[in-house]
Parts: structure tokens; C-alpha cells; sequence
């Protein structure tokens, strides 16, 4: 694993993270725009149950940032930005998980939530960053092996 390539990805999944934030939370915002009585949460998985339809708009939201990454096509584009996917789909499976943290404590400070809002996306860009780093090196290193094999032949 290269060292350049895990700082870059990290900083990315940070970056990513961040976005995914703001993107929930301003069409949380809009749903509480048309609809008041719907709170202003940035976990989908803790609203699933209390308000499903703003649990199934941001899963929703989710699976198109998601997708996003996935319409690359070309053989040379994929090699290359095959770690984006992987950051992606981390990067989302972190977000459901680590946005969980700011309602993990309980507090009636606002700086405290906000604290948590902020660690909870570093954590997410070292989750993901990290993962998609080490998948990467992973297919990478198979690829080379396949293709040394095949000069072999």
C-alpha cells in the first residue's frame, strides 16, 4: 500500500464525507420546508422507523450519490478511477454508520453536537479512504499477477 496513495484517498473520503453531509442535511431542510413536523436529522438509519418517508428520500439520495460514481464504462477510466467507486460505496456504508454518532451523547450543548457531526466525518473519510485504499491495492495487485502470468505464457 502506498502512503501517497492512502493520504489521498483519506483526505478524499473527509471531502466526500463533508458532501454527503451537507447533501442530507439540505434535503433535510427541504423536507422540513414543505413538511415541519419532520426533524432535521442527518442519520437515515435513526429516522427509519419515527419518519420513514424522510428515512426512504435520504436512502434515496444515498444510492444516487452512489451511483454517480458507477457510469464509467471505458476499460481505461475504469482501471483508473476504480478507487472513486471504492470510496464511494465506503464512503456511504460509513456515512450510515458513523452518522449515528452524534445522537450516540446526549447533551444540551450545541457545540457538542456539532463536535460529533465533525468527528463523526473524519472518522467516515479514514474509514473509507483507508478501505478503498487497501481494495484497490488489493485488485491491483491481482491484476499484476494475472498479467505477469499471462507474459509467462
Amino acid at each position: 500500500m502506498e502512503s501517497r496513495r492512502f493520504a489521498w484517498n483519506v483526505g478524499a473520503g473527509i471531502i466526500y464525507a463533508l458532501l454527503l453531509t451537507i447533501v442530507i442535511t439540505v434535503f433535510d431542510l427541504i423536507a422540513k420546508l414543505f413538511y415541519p413536523p419532520f426533524p432535521i436529522l442527518i442519520s437515515p438509519l435513526l429516522i427509519v422507523f419515527s419518519y420513514p418517508v424522510l428515512a426512504l428520500v435520504e436512502l434515496v439520495v444515498l444510492g444516487l450519490m452512489l451511483l454517480f460514481a458507477y457510469p464509467i464504462t471505458v476499460k481505461s477510466l475504469n482501471s483508473e478511477l476504480g478507487q472513486v467507486r471504492y470510496l464511494s460505496i465506503f464512503g456511504i456504508i460509513g456515512y450510515l454508520i458513523f452518522s449515528l454518532l452524534p445522537y450516540a451523547v446526549h447533551t444540551p450543548y450545541i457545540q457538542t453536537f456539532i463536535g460529533l457531526i465533525i468527528v463523526s466525518i473524519l472518522f467516515n473519510g479514514l474509514f473509507s479512504g483507508s478501505l478503498a485504499t487497501l481494495m484497490f491495492s488489493k485488485k491491483e495487485e491481482s491484476q499484476s499477477k494475472t498479467n505477469l502470468n499471462l507474459r509467462r505464457n
